[in-house]
């Protein structure tokens, strides 16, 4: 075993909490659309021209980030993902509360993200994002689309770790950073500390949650597999080395969505 029980303990139960969460409130967000003016991509080509949109846009965020990050522009990446995180909460809140309370909810939280939050504050906060970010995106692209960008963005993942290593310098910038793309768990136990960017939980979240909108058992099966691709790397994985998890996870996780077709065949 590469990583000790308690601290491979402590992730997944962060790994299934954002998947989880990331469920119930695109669940709650869908029980809320007849009484809110919110247009999701419901057709398959909007959808799928939704994917290519995002595709599109992670692409480009991860060369500007790059860049950012090459050029030392940390102050200004620190103002960027405070618009964004700001702007990401307001929307979560707003599906919860009224305007009014979710702009002073989403205030406070920014302000505590940024101002007062220690590593383990900022984590829940983060959580926060990410089940509001994958939630929406679950929504807006379903289930077919949803499974298109798992197996992308797992082949992508490889190669940024494996060939091109960009992701490694992408993650080491935003760990100097602290905000927004990254759980760690170094306040938790620093001897054994792990850190996963936020794209390794907000896109297993999203096709879990996209399935399970489709067929809540085969969701459950994906949100197994997830678990299980997770698992697997924390098991395997050696210290101080970087691994594309969402090869791990992606694969896992369409595994597990194919096991649920055969059996459904039977």
């Amino acid at each position: 075993m590469k990583t000790d029980l308690k601290t491979t303990a402590i992730l997944l139960v962060i790994f299934a909490v954002t998947i989880v969460g990331t469920v119930l409130f695109a669940m709650y967000v869908l029980s809320s659309l007849p009484t809110l003016n919110v247009k999701l991509y419901n057709s398959p080509t909007q959808s799928l021209i939704y994917l290519g949109y995002l595709i599109f846009a992670l692409l480009v965020g991860t060369i500007l980030t790059l860049f950012a990050i090459k050029r030392k522009m940390f102050k200004l990446m620190k103002v960027i993902f405070v618009v964004i995180s700001g702007l990401i909460l307001l929307s979560f809140f707003s599906f919860l509360l009224p305007a009014i309370f979710a702009i002073a909810a989403a205030v406070l939280v920014e302000l505590y993200y940024y101002k007062y939050a220690g590593r383990i504050g900022r984590d829940v906060v983060n959580i926060l994002i990410f089940i509001s970010v994958g939630g929406i995106i679950a929504l807006d692209l379903g289930f077919i689309p949803s499974v298109i960008l798992t197996a992308v963005i797992a082949v992508y993942d490889y190669i940024a770790v494996f060939k091109t290593k960009h992701m490694i310098t992408l993650a080491t910038g935003m760990k100097d950073l602290v905000y927004f793309s990254v759980i760690t768990l170094a306040a938790i136990k620093r001897k054994a500390a792990i850190m996963i960017g936020g794209g390794d939980l907000i896109f297993p979240a999203i096709l879990v949650t996209a399935t399970f909108l489709y067929s809540p058992i085969a969701g459950i099966f994906v949100f197994v597999g997830a678990v299980a691709g997770l698992t697997t790397l924390l098991l395997i994985g050696q210290k101080k080395k970087a691994y594309p998890a969402m090869s791990f996870i992606g694969p896992a996780e369409l595994i597990a969505l194919g096991v649920y077709f055969l059996i459904s065949l039977i």
